[in-house]
This record gives C-alpha cells, sequence and structure tokens, in this order.
C-alpha cells in the first residue's frame, strides 16, 4: 500500500469532454475570437487545450507530454476514434498528503465554468488525474479511483467527439474571474478559501443532481450560505434577508428563498422529496433547483463587487433581477395578470398608446418555456392574441383596399391571401378542444400559424425595440406560446 505523508507532486488533470472554444462567428464566418482563451494560468497551475500544448514543444517537460501521449491512446469517443481536443490542467509541487489524489482549487474553476455554462446537459464532467512524482513513474486515477487495472482503453466518450460542445474562457468573464480570485488569494486566504468552498459545494451539487435531487438541494443551498458568509445562528432568517438585499427587495424572490430554505430543511431533517415536492411556489411551476443554479453566478458577481473586486452596471444588475424575478413567478400567474386586465389591451388601445403594446409584448415574452401551470387558462390568453391580431388584419385590409396602384396590386393580392389564411388558422385553432390528446393538433396548427406569419413577412427582433407591425407581434407572442400549454 502506498503510504503518503507530505509528499510533494505534480498533478496532471484531463478533461476528455471539455473543449477550449476559440472561435466566433464574425459576419457568417468562423473566425479566431482573440478575447477567448485556449492557455490560462491560475498560480502554480496552467489551463490549456490539447491542441495547444501539442503545438509548442516548449510549454511542457517531455515528462508530462509522455504521460499526457500514454493517455491519449487510450481515450476514444463512441465511434472509436481518439480525441483530437481537450483540456489539460498542469498544477506544480502541490501537497499530497492523504491515499486519494488532491483535487487543486484549478480543478473546482474549470469545472465550474463548465457546470455555469450548461456542459453537464450534453455529457458529465468526467476527469483523468496522472500524479507525477518528483524522483519517477506515475499513478494514474479516473475520476479519484485508481486505474490499477490497467486497460486497454482508459475512458470513452458516450457520445462522437465533434458533438461535444465547447467551454469559452472569455477575457471579460473566466479569465476576469480567474484573475479575480488570484488577486484575493494573495491579500485575503479566509475570504478565498470561503469563495473556492462555494464553488466546491456548487459543482458536487450539479454532479449529484442528476442522481440524488434531494441531496443537490441541500449542497447549492449550502454553496450559497458560504457565499454569503451567514453566521451560525438563524440561518434561514439570514439566508431570506441577504438574497432580499442583493436581488432588488423583491417580494417574489424573497418568498422563493424562503421556500428554497424550508425545502433544505425538509431533507435535512429526514424527508424524502420527489417530483412536485422539489418544484418552486404553489403552482410547483419550476424547479428550485434550476433556478438556484441558473442564479448562483450572479450572486457569486454581486459578492465580488460588496468585496470591491469588481463593478456592475447598474443596468446588468436590473436584468438580472427582472429575469430571477420572471423565474420564480409561475405562468399561471403572469396569464391571470393579462387576463384580468385584458380590458386594457386591444389594437385600439395599441394604437393610441404604443407603451401598452410593448408592454404586452412583454408580459407574453415573460412566460417561461417547460411552465406548464397556465395550461388551463392559455387558451383564453390566445383567445386575447387573435382577437387583437383579428382588429388589426381588417384594419391593414382595409387600408390596402384604398391603394389602387398597378405596382402593388400584387403585394396586396399576396398580403391578402397570408391575412385571409392567418385568419382561418385563428378559426381552427379555437375550434379544437384543448386536452392532452389534442396536444399535437395543436401544435401543427400553431406552427402552421407562425409558417404563414413568417411568409407575410420577414421579422427580425432586435434588444428593446418594438416595431408596431402585425407580423412581429403574432411572431413574438407565437414563439412564447410552445412548450407552455
Amino acid at each position: 500500500m502506498l503510504i503518503v505523508k507530505n509528499m510533494k507532486i505534480d498533478l496532471l488533470t484531463i478533461f476528455p469532454g471539455i473543449v477550449l472554444e476559440t472561435k466566433k462567428i464574425d459576419f457568417g464566418k468562423e473566425v479566431r475570437d482573440p478575447d477567448a482563451y485556449d492557455e490560462i494560468v491560475f498560480g502554480n497551475a496552467l489551463i490549456i487545450s490539447y491542441k495547444k500544448l501539442m503545438s509548442d514543444s516548449n510549454i511542457f517537460d517531455k515528462k508530462f507530454k509522455k504521460y499526457i501521449n500514454q493517455i491519449h491512446n487510450k481515450i476514444i469517443d463512441s465511434t472509436g476514434n481518439q480525441l483530437n481536443d481537450y483540456t489539460i490542467i498542469l498544477d506544480k509541487n502541490i501537497n499530497w498528503n492523504s491515499l486519494k489524489p488532491p483535487t487543486p482549487d484549478s480543478q473546482q474553476l474549470i469545472t465550474y465554468f463548465s457546470y455555469f455554462q450548461n456542459l453537464d446537459f450534453w455529457i458529465s464532467i468526467y476527469f483523468i488525474k496522472i500524479i507525477c512524482f518528483h524522483d519517477r513513474g506515475r499513478v494514474i486515477y479516473l475520476n479519484n479511483r485508481d486505474e490499477h487495472w490497467s486497460p486497454k482503453y482508459s475512458f470513452l466518450l458516450p457520445i462522437e467527439q465533434s458533438h461535444k460542445r465547447k467551454v469559452l474562457l472569455h477575457k471579460n468573464r473566466e479569465k476576469l474571474l480567474i484573475d479575480i480570485f488570484s488577486t484575493i488569494r494573495d491579500k485575503n486566504l479566509d475570504r478565498y478559501k470561503k469563495l473556492i468552498n462555494a464553488l466546491t459545494l456548487f459543482n458536487e451539487s450539479c454532479r449529484i443532481n442528476q442522481f440524488n435531487p434531494n441531496s443537490s438541494i441541500i449542497l447549492i443551498v449550502s454553496a450559497f450560505e458560504s457565499l454569503l458568509g451567514l453566521p451560525r445562528q438563524s440561518k434561514k432568517k439570514n439566508f431570506v434577508y441577504a438574497l432580499k438585499i442583493l436581488f432588488g427587495f423583491d417580494e417574489n424572490i424573497e418568498k422563493w428563498a424562503d421556500q428554497l430554505y424550508e425545502l433544505r430543511s425538509q431533507i435535512v431533517h429526514g424527508d424524502v422529496l420527489e417530483g412536485e415536492e422539489l418544484m418552486a411556489s404553489k403552482d410547483r411551476h419550476y424547479p428550485h433547483f434550476k433556478i438556484a443554479k441558473n442564479i448562483f453566478h450572479k450572486l457569486l458577481l454581486f459578492i465580488l463587487e460588496g468585496y470591491g473586486s469588481i463593478e456592475i452596471d447598474k443596468s446588468y444588475k436590473f436584468e438580472v433581477i427582472k429575469a430571477l424575478k420572471n423565474k420564480v413567478i409561475s405562468n399561471r400567474e403572469k396569464v391571470s395578470y393579462i387576463l384580468d386586465h385584458k380590458k386594457k389591451f386591444s389594437y385600439s388601445a395599441f394604437l393610441n398608446n404604443k407603451d401598452l403594446y410593448k408592454e404586452f409584448i412583454l408580459r407574453v415574452e415573460s412566460l417561461t418555456p417547460t411552465d406548464y401551470s397556465a395550461r388551463n387558462i392559455i387558451k383564453k390568453l390566445l383567445n386575447i392574441i387573435f382577437s387583437i391580431a383579428k382588429d388589426w388584419i381588417e384594419a391593414e385590409k382595409a387600408e390596402d383596399y384604398k391603394i389602387s396602384h398597378k405596382k402593388y396590386k400584387e403585394y396586396i393580392k399576396f398580403r391578402n391571401e397570408k391575412f385571409d389564411n392567418i385568419l382561418k388558422l385563428f378559426n381552427d385553432i379555437k375550434q379544437i378542444k384543448w386536452t392532452l390528446s389534442n396536444i399535437f393538433q395543436v401544435n401543427n396548427k400553431m406552427r402552421n400559424l407562425a409558417e404563414e406569419v413568417l411568409q407575410l413577412e420577414s421579422v427580425v427582433h432586435k434588444k428593446d425595440e418594438f416595431n408596431f407591425e402585425i407580423p412581429e407581434f403574432l411572431d413574438r407572442c407565437l414563439q412564447k406560446m410552445f412548450a407552455v400549454y
């Protein structure tokens, strides 16, 4: 048995599923992104892509390259081909004090970026570690388990490598965060350790979520607590109040934070919760964990701003709070508001007040995909949209009728045909009995309607622009109807 005590080692960590993105699309062409990195230094650690490593013979010692090539020949994808690129971390001169391989902060950071960018939606974030002894030799671990059986292949990527999603290390995001962490580590080690601990808990919550959602709730709340630096006493009260302060004193966010911590307490005290019990609000409309995962990075940025490490633009904060508020409010509540105020939303009202048009669009666009809490009332919202569009179309047709110039005759004929098709589809959809068994029929009609709208006129939605045109109105509304009923 290997006895480890205060041993200095070098550690190679290979992430077969993580590829560093270095390209961007510029005017329809893929070009090198000058703000993306395939090589980053973090303290004594170097994070680098395999391609970058192979292109420069001076980056690594020959010993390290030899070990990597031994592993490279034993990593394949689902088609049986060797991987052409992946991510490697070299941590030099680190302490090894146990029988388990160490997990340095560099590994937690690259894992965090992968979860933050939702890489785990496509593939589990596995890793291979090579412990390199300073005198001679090495030991290989797969997910911290000793590779004692010497298999033909060390790792099989469960997808074809051309389908891998890439992780971006951007100058103004991930690279900036790495630099901030480095500065905090040099100036305030205790604070740095708490931040790394928060990232570690976050990573573990994401890793375990697909197997045990109850445990993931406990871990992600612990990650929040570590970030917030809460005292041991009255944790729930302090947890809720801290999030309330940081996210704009919004009562909806306050309620969600209270529910999340109560959920954590139930699980810690022995309750086994499943399905809807892990969902937010009384409508059980969206998973608590997904909301928490979504805002963790924003909370991290807000905490770093409190430390004086960064300065956050007020408009960004506003958008973050708005997005979180939108997530914690159910679609049933959002649709109910529109139904309760339907008298103020009409084509004639939009003509007189374009702000009402903008408000209506924004309220419809606030609907959250895969939140089916409004399923029983969504048809009523659709009827309001159809009623507004019908009045609008009739007004447009009346204006077209006044135009007699030959130049526009064919175009007006085309528009009228499309208007008639749209109105017919309105009627067809209204006639369908909206039951689960008829959902596919509704979807097909809705897709046909969306296609007719786009044939009427191409639509481009620019941020903060609300063109008062019937195609834009219908397209923006219809796009939000899918996956909510």
